[in-house]
Parts: C-alpha cells; sequence; structure tokens
C-alpha cells in the first residue's frame, strides 16, 4: 500500500507541475502580445527587446 501511496503522489506533483508550466507559458505569452503593443505604440525598442528576453528565458525554463 505505501508504493500505491508514493505512485499517487508522485504523479499528483507531476501533474501539478505541467499545469503550472502551461499556465506560466500562457502568462508569457500574454506579455510577449503586450509588449508588441507597446512596441506598435512607439516604446523604445531597446528597452521591449530587455523585456523580451527576459519573457523568453522565462517560459523556456517552464518548459523545463
Amino acid at each position: 500500500m505505501g508504493r500505491l501511496f508514493a505512485a499517487v503522489v508522485r504523479r499528483r506533483q507531476s501533474t501539478t507541475t505541467a499545469q503550472q508550466a502551461g499556465i506560466g507559458l500562457t502568462a508569457c505569452d500574454k506579455k510577449l502580445a503586450s509588449y508588441r503593443a507597446t512596441l506598435d505604440a512607439g516604446a523604445d525598442p531597446t528597452v521591449v527587446t530587455a523585456w523580451i528576453t527576459e519573457t523568453q528565458r522565462n517560459a523556456d525554463a517552464s518548459r523545463v
């Protein structure tokens, strides 16, 4: 019975981690869309590029 419980806990943890990664990727996608709108509105491309780089780094970390 102990092994079954441990397997259920591991599966639940991996599901939660996958869900959190999905949420993280969704948030990154929203940020990137916002940054594009900011660029279209005339923001400084150098500043927005730094934001995009950071957000893409976070998205890559969520995928791992």
